[in-house]
């Protein structure tokens, strides 16, 4: 979590307190209630250790994906012990996720790279459990239709993200074109970001407590039958706000390449030149 910008006006301290991290943390910004109430409380706590013994933000995020890795492996290997060994992980995700910022905040070292790299440790994650879980069940219960289903879910995921991807690049082109959103169509997809955004944090939301049913007797078959149907109406709802986004704001003409005009608008460049 690295949203902060940098202060370079001042260096970073080459050791650092519980007390210097607490300090750190814009009054402004309410974080979503688990990192608020959970992990940043923990992570505050584990920041001077991990800061003061030199270890970067990113390293953070390397052990993250690594430890991710393991995770998702565990969660489909379908052994009772492993399976709950990835339901620990989601949660120490969380708290190492606040604590990668924690320590790129106090270094001076917060970059765009990073909240990339951030979110991608967070994307595998996520993305990639419905199908781990999906082949957990079939190791349990001898069912390919939970496999298939598993990894339809995940490519339904990634295909919203990839839907996110897309419309955020062409309204960025949009824009490098043609200039600025305006009012009218700051207005016009303002709705349909709501929807986007309240989608995605009930998503997350249910999602994140969702292992939590790994601990019952039979808690595979409980964890699926939540987190399935749940990412599947999560993105079914968010790819049709993304669209709605899209239609809003970049219904601007454009010149194709492959028309006459575009010709002649490069020819005369070369004239002009």
């Amino acid at each position: 979590m690295t949203s902060e910008a940098p202060n370079h006006e001042t260096r970073p301290a080459d050791r650092i307190t519980v007390d210097d991290v607490k300090a750190s943390f814009n009054s402004h910004v309410r974080p979503q209630i688990f990192v608020r109430l959970f992990a940043r409380p923990l992570a505050i706590y584990l920041t001077p250790a991990v800061y003061n013994a030199g270890v970067s933000a990113n390293t953070v995020t390397v052990i993250r994906c690594l430890l991710n890795v393991l995770a998702l492996a565990a969660l489909a290997s379908g052994s009772r012990y492993l399976i709950l060994a990835f339901m620990v992980h989601v949660y120490l995700n969380l708290v190492l996720d606040c604590l990668d910022g924690n320590i790129a905040r106090m270094s001076e070292s917060v970059t765009y790279w990073g909240k990339f790299f951030d979110g991608f440790a967070d994307r595998f994650l996520s993305l990639l459990t419905p199908a781990a879980a999906g082949f957990a069940y079939w190791h349990l219960a001898g069912d390919v239709r939970i496999v298939i289903a598993g990894f339809a879910v995940t490519l339904l995921a990634v295909y919203a993200e990839l839907t996110k991807s897309r419309v955020s690049h062409h309204r960025e082109w949009m824009i490098r074109e043609t200039g600025p959103l305006t009012g009218d169509e700051t207005e016009r997809q303002s709705g349909w970001l709501r929807v986007e955004q309240r989608t995605t944090a009930l998503v997350y939301n249910v999602t994140f407590l969702s292992p939590l049913l790994l601990l019952l007797h039979d808690g595979l078959s409980y964890f699926l039958w939540v987190l399935l149907p749940v990412q599947v109406i999560g993105a079914v709802i968010v790819g049709a706000a993304l669209l709605g986004q899209g239609w809003a704001n970049m219904r601007r003409p454009r010149t194709s390449i492959h028309s006459r005009k575009a010709g002649a608008d490069a020819d005369q460049s070369d004239v002009e030149l």
